[in-house]
């Protein structure tokens, strides 16, 4: 039988090795010109070949498709035109095999069924500006009388399609949900396009979308599933393109390391061959739970930090003592000296104010209590509790949105997770869930506007752990809970265990109209700029406290002891 390899760089020899491949899964090849879509002249009749005769067929650069429809056993190519429509579909259509190109992955997914006619999901062709879309076609599903370009073929762009998971495995689905479900991955697709960039717009938009849903008739644990996707993709966190986020392991992923790790093989007649890793090996190897001897990761930085015995952890990589993954990405740190002296400290702090210079803090506590954040996040990781850093103003316009982006800029090089205040202590406890899964060091809770409040919270600010709640299932997530929260807004307050889990930073500008100031920099890009200097600056300062035996000790608060 004709070879196939998922995961290896070309998958199939030639096109009529493909062409026989498909054959073999009771599909209808079709010769096409190469880098074209469809075939020369008529093709609507099969025409029956030998495997051999199949083969030759095809010249080395032919392309290859496939009748869709009965001919081919009632297979369907969902085919996501909009780039926003293959994002949804990766979440609602997982389990559908999927190929696509290196500019446009998993844009068509295949399955069997039978559709009563093939049915396009579209937008006026007027409207194609609005969307800034160059084709007024979301998705289709294409079955009876049409045909598909498939792998290895050559797009008319020169770029080859692959499968991005086994064709050999085609799930039977029923038509009339299949165009339910793919009339709502369109749907969804045109939200996504639609979706206002910027942080915290879940609340403007997640109750119309949850509304709709709703009214077609799907299950809660799927709104809530999609309309998370929808906000992650929107990247609603507010979170910089470029940051290091934790993400579930998946099976096709899990798949493909299996296969770039071991050789799998099958016996034969005439010895071994190798094979792919069989699908079955990842999802038995995910659901082990508690058995898979794995490092236990505590957490990800993306800067120097400091251990729970007061070490300074600087080797990129894995390190066992502390669990956490050290990836500075391009980013040269100096060396953080291991005893200070009290003139390189001094110097420090200098240098690691120097960023904060034009914000308008009330006093000087206020300013400490920045510079506190900043040291807080730098080895956030060695304490099990921290407070919750509240950056207040009277008015808006005054900077604090603007100081707690500098403080995770420093931290990370990118701009913190930014999130809203929900209304509900319920919406608020699956926002918090959904950062802390995502292992953010930094998490900005922006222009809260309603009571800072809430048992999770509170318990995220003391606890090393806390226990996330999964809808619609009877299991819990543990999650660690090592980051820096702030929270910001005009005139913040607080309830109940909240008020004293806070140190509070009160900006005051003195004028009416704060947000006319002008400055001659930007906090954020020099941040940004210097990072690497301003990082080790903090880190120097706390060597120096603790390498001078930790003088002038505070009487310690219940709570944060450490």
């Amino acid at each position: 039988m004709t070879q196939f390899h998922l995961n290896s760089e070309k998958q199939f020899a030639l096109p009529g090795d493909a062409a026989v491949f498909y054959k073999s899964l009771g599909w209808e090849p079709l010769v096409l010109p190469a880098r074209e879509k469809a075939p020369k002249g008529k093709w609507g009749t099969a025409v029956e070949r030998s495997d051999e005769d199949l083969f030759f067929a095809y010249e080395p650069t032919s392309n290859v498709g496939i009748a869709l429809g009965e001919r081919s056993g009632g297979l369907i190519d969902i085919d996501n035109d909009w780039p926003e429509a293959s994002l949804v579909s990766n979440l609602v259509f997982a389990s559908y095999p999927s190929f696509g190109r290196a500019t446009s992955q998993n844009s068509h997914r295949m399955v069997r069924g039978r559709l009563q006619k093939n049915r396009p999901f579209q937008i006026p062709a007027d409207a194609r500006d609005l969307f800034g879309a160059d084709k007024d076609m979301v998705l289709e599903l294409r079955g009876e009388k049409l045909q598909t370009m498939v792998p290895p073929s050559v797009h008319p762009n020169g770029e080859r399609l692959r499968w991005h998971n086994d064709p050999r495995h085609i799930p039977e689905v029923d038509g009339e949900e299949l165009e339910r479900y793919a009339g709502c991955v369109a749907f969804l697709a045109v939200i996504l396009n639609r979706y206002p960039r910027g942080s915290g717009n879940r609340d403007n938009v997640c109750l119309a979308l949850t509304g709709t849903l709703v009214r077609a008739g799907f299950t809660d644990e799927e709104i809530d599933r999609w309309v998370a996707h929808i906000a992650s993709l929107a990247d609603d966190e507010g979170r910089d393109s470029g940051a290091l986020i934790l993400k579930d392991v998946e099976t096709p992923w899990l798949r493909e390391q299996f296969a770039r790790t071991a050789r799998w093989i099958k016996p034969t007649k005439d010895g071994f061959t190798r094979k792919d890793p069989p699908s079955d090996a990842a999802t038995a190897y995910l659901a082990r739970v508690g058995d898979w001897k794995l490092r236990f990761l505590q957490g990800i930085t993306q800067s120097p930090t400091m251990r729970a015995d007061g070490a300074v952890l600087q080797e990129p990589g894995y390190d066992p003592v502390s669990g956490l993954l050290y990836d500075p990405g391009q980013t040269d740190f100096p060396t953080i000296p291991d005893e200070p002296t009290l003139e390189e400290a001094k110097a420090a702090l200098s240098a690691l104010s120097r960023p904060f210079r034009e914000f308008a803090f009330a006093s000087e506590a206020d300013r400490s209590v920045a510079l506190v954040a900043v040291l807080t996040s730098l080895v956030r990781s060695m304490f099990s509790a921290a407070p919750l850093f509240a950056i207040d103003a009277p008015t808006a316009g005054s900077g604090k949105s603007l100081l707690a982006e500098t403080i995770g800029i420093i931290t990370t090089g990118h701009k913190p997770a930014m999130m809203s205040q929900d209304k509900s202590a319920e919406e608020d406890e699956k926002r918090l869930s959904s950062v802390l899964m995502a292992g953010d060091q930094v998490i900005v809770i922006d222009n809260c506007e309603c009571d800072i409040e809430g048992d999770f919270l509170c318990s995220m600010l003391t606890q090393e752990m806390v226990q996330q709640r999964l809808l619609g299932k009877s299991e819990v997530r543990r999650l660690p809970t090592r980051c820096l929260v702030i929270a910001t807004g005009n005139r913040l307050r607080f309830s109940g265990d909240i008020s004293r889990r806070t140190l509070h930073c009160y900006l005051f500008t003195g004028v009416e109209r704060p947000d006319q100031r002008q400055f001659d920099f930007d906090p954020r890009v020099e941040a940004r700029r210097d990072r690497p200097l301003l990082v080790t600056a903090g880190l120097t300062i706390l060597r120096a406290y603790l390498s001078n035996g930790c003088p002038c000790p505070l009487d310690k608060i219940g709570s944060f002891e450490q």
